[in-house]
């Protein structure tokens, strides 16, 4: 199995008809539910900026118009009890690596995501409001 343009080269360059050297076979597959739920946010969002732009009078692709199941693959999520997240957090507070330490104890004390911590500049922390809470 080879894919078409692969295919469409070779026949240019051999110049022998596509019917003499392939037999066509199409096959579908399903698209996983990741894929999915990411086509799906990425037309809603296509289409609230059509409409914010004016472009369109409104977007069908919204919460009021569209009923979103659940994926049912989904694990669910197992969080720490009390007594785990202190421990946790005794033991972060020895912890010699500085980078590694900043960046578990602020997994534990805000319940951000990994990528969404790994993601925070400098710009996104307001030092002055957080000395004055």
């Amino acid at each position: 199995m080879v894919e078409r343009i692969w295919a469409n080269n070779l026949v240019e360059k051999t110049e022998i008809s596509f019917e003499k050297l392939f037999k066509v076979k199409i096959e579908y597959k399903e698209l996983a539910p990741i894929t999915k739920k990411r086509f799906k946010t990425y037309l809603r969002q296509l289409l609230a900026d059509a409409k914010s732009e004016r472009l369109i009078k409104e977007s069908h692709a919204t919460s009021d118009f569209v009923f979103c199941t659940r994926d049912k693959n989904r694990k669910e999520i197992e969080a720490m009890d009390e007594e785990q997240a202190k421990t946790f957090f005794n033991t972060l507070i020895t912890w010699p690596n500085i980078k590694e330490k900043a960046l578990l104890l602020t997994l534990l004390l805000t319940g951000f995501r990994k990528c969404e911590v790994i993601g925070l500049k400098w710009d996104d922390i307001d030092l002055i409001k957080l000395k004055y809470q």
